[in-house]
């Protein structure tokens, strides 16, 4: 009797807790948006910079965010010297920064098309140690791609990983004649296009952290999940990941901004929290700005996995 007391109490309170749960609707109007945000980063390892200029949508709203065009773009080195970083079209600016190199500090400047100015605080460009493997994991629900690394002389603290993936599958009918003017032909098999390959890259914000160890070793840290089932493991599946060393002021950025976005709506999920990054208004300081510019060395390397070398049963 005692345990059957305690049953219905823990069920009365379940069903008390599923009935407090309602949706919410921050007071947000539609004039706390149109943020200017910008996602910067300087590669050492090819002397280039790439920035992006978007603009904040208001939270409903599921349309893609508005690019920033014709807006002027610099980087600046702590020896005084400016490179150009020129639009490439959908708000992404791009260009050369010659003998760019983890000794120098740079900053990034940005001036839009109705002249207001913005600028970053000078950053330190960043060594990445290499990364040492990318393993897989077969798990009851599909696959866990898992990377691995280490630095050796522990300046390397924070990490973010950035994929992008690449998989072969057929399609579902094969095209098996063509036309040759007005004529219809069998199709050769050198022509078929039954074959079809897809580039996607992953959105997801990965970001860890070994402040907290003795060595600075990640370990098996999940990058990307294939679920079972999934074209993407019919044929053959490339994942290609690229590691950069952060600063901790970027990591807790990305950390921030990772919580904020992808961990929220759930009971036990972090509350939104202000992000804003290390991007300042110069014309109006008192303006929003959301964003980081951050620069270093990257790191790559591609792993493969064709669909004979999982269980049956997985795939």
């Amino acid at each position: 009797m005692k345990f059957l007391r305690i049953n219905i109490v823990l069920a009365l309170f379940a069903f008390l807790l599923a009935r407090c749960v309602e949706p919410y609707d921050p007071p947000v109007s539609d004039r706390d948006v149109n943020f200017l945000v910008v996602d910067g980063f300087l590669n050492i390892s090819q002397s280039e910079a790439i920035v992006r200029l978007t603009r904040t949508l208001p939270v409903e709203s599921t349309a893609p965010a508005p690019v920033v065009s014709d807006a002027e773009v610099w980087i600046e080195d702590d020896k005084g010297n400016f490179y150009s970083i020129a639009s490439a079209g959908g708000g992404v600016y791009t260009g050369p920064v010659y003998e760019a190199n983890t000794g120098t500090r740079y900053r990034l400047t940005v001036t839009t098309a109705d002249q207001r100015k913005y600028e970053s605080d000078f950053i330190t460009a960043l060594e990445s140690p290499p990364i040492d493997s990318i393993g897989y994991a077969v798990t009851q629900d599909g696959v866990q791609f898992l990377v691995n690394t280490h630095d050796p002389s522990n300046q390397a603290q924070y990490f973010r990983w950035q994929c992008e993936e690449t998989y072969q599958y057929y399609s579902t009918y094969n095209s098996v004649y063509m036309f040759e003017g007005d004529v219809i032909v069998y199709r050769p098999y050198q022509l078929s296009v039954h074959t079809c390959w897809r580039t996607d890259p992953l959105s997801d914000i990965l970001v860890g952290s070994t402040k907290q160890l003795k060595e600075s070793v990640i370990r098996n840290f999940p990058v990307s999940f294939i679920p079972k089932g999934s074209m993407k493991l019919s044929v053959e599946y490339s994942l290609r990941v690229r590691q950069q060393a952060l600063t901790q002021e970027a990591y807790e950025y990305w950390s921030k901004l990772e919580k904020s976005t992808e961990h929220l709506g759930g009971l036990f999920d972090p509350l939104p929290s202000e992000v804003m990054g290390n991007i300042r208004g110069v014309t109006d300081p008192s303006e929003t700005v959301i964003g980081f510019f951050s620069g270093g060395t990257v790191q790559e390397m591609r792993r493969f996995l064709q669909r004979r070398e999982l269980p049956k049963e997985e795939i």
